[in-house]
């Protein structure tokens, strides 16, 4: 009530009827050196925003390695972060240096009015969390940059492919080596080697 999140593990009271929390069993190898035995579970709003309907996940990430966090969860995100021209997006440069651009949007959850007076803005991606910290600020940096390097090179070679031939070519590699690298060198390293050798087979 009055804004505040939902408790669904307090045993002290009935359980809301949007609660389904995760029990934990108190011998859990993880948890059990926190004293957990619950974890809150909350489902999503049936209506955020006044449309009845099937109960959608507020989730801007899809559920692929796609390249999303670089070029957004919708058509109308993508066409935003392009520059519209060579299959490149949208960069900020300053000195020689390409930078994410700045995004405008003061409801974008990050510009803030005070800010945004001083000519300080958050940075536009395919992903809101982009601003959340300089790792993942530089993640999404590296990963445009590399998309417009590509563009260029796809450009070099295939000089008669058009803006849209060359961004969507440039995605798709850019796709292909971020799910080169979460098979081959994440995740091996997070669950062991034999456990992918044994999922891949």
């Amino acid at each position: 009530a009055n804004s505040s999140s939902l408790s669904c593990c307090d045993t002290t009271q009935a359980p809301h009827p949007e609660c389904f929390p995760v029990q934990l069993d108190k011998e859990d190898p993880f948890y059990q050196h926190y004293n957990l035995t619950c974890m809150e579970f909350v489902r999503s709003a049936p209506a955020p925003t006044c449309h009845f309907g099937p109960r959608e996940q507020m989730n801007q990430a899809t559920a692929f390695l796609d390249g999303s966090t670089v070029y957004g969860f919708s058509e109308l995100r993508a066409s935003q972060l392009r520059l519209g021209a060579n299959g490149r997006l949208r960069m900020l440069t300053i000195e020689g240096f390409e930078l994410l651009p700045p995004s405008t949007d003061p409801g974008d959850g990050c510009n803030t009015a005070e800010m945004n007076a001083k000519g300080r803005y958050c940075f536009d991606t395919g992903d809101d969390r982009a601003n959340e910290n300089l790792h993942l600020t530089t993640m999404h940096l590296i990963w445009a940059r590399q998309h417009n390097r590509l563009a260029a090179i796809l450009g070099k070679l295939n000089p008669s492919w058009d803006d849209e031939t060359t961004y969507q070519e440039a995605r798709k590699i850019v796709g292909a080596q971020m799910q080169h690298i979460t098979y081959s060198e994440f995740l091996p390293s997070i669950l062991g080697t034999e456990i992918c050798y044994h999922i891949s087979r």
